[in-house]
């Protein structure tokens, strides 16, 4: 369902009325998840691009909106009877971002410490590190 939802705070309309540093919060996020997006594996790097592309996407917004930098809501027209906040395509990717990074980094953990075991092939031990 389709409804129209001017939104000036974070996600869930978490920081209305204190724009600037919901714009700064956002910037501040989107330069650790760039960091981030150097030090990992391929699927944890895929989350945090989408993280990074759905927070540009609600950032930019923000600061070219019509009501000027720091005072541009996004506009939020999602909205499912099973979910109750109403949100963008910009908020699934970077829900959908986050989740992916954050299972990428899990199955990293893992793999990382997984301990050494029996080569299939050469019965040599393997080592991860």
């Amino acid at each position: 369902m389709l409804h129209i939802v001017y939104n000036t705070g974070a996600a869930f309309g978490l920081g209305q009325g204190h724009e600037w540093l919901v714009e700064a919060g956002e910037v501040l996020l989107l330069a650790v998840l760039g960091v981030l997006l150097r030090k990992t594996t391929p699927v944890t790097r895929f989350g945090v691009a989408l993280a990074i592309g759905g927070g540009v996407g609600n950032l930019l917004v923000r600061l070219t909106g019509s009501e000027g930098p720091f005072n541009s809501p996004v506009i939020d027209w999602i909205h499912l009877s099973f979910y109750p906040p109403t949100f963008n395509l910009a908020d699934v990717a970077l829900r959908i971002g986050v989740i992916v990074a954050i299972l990428g980094l899990i199955f990293d953990n893992r793999r990382q410490r997984r301990p050494a075991r029996l080569s299939r092939i050469t019965g040599d031990r393997e080592t991860h590190g």
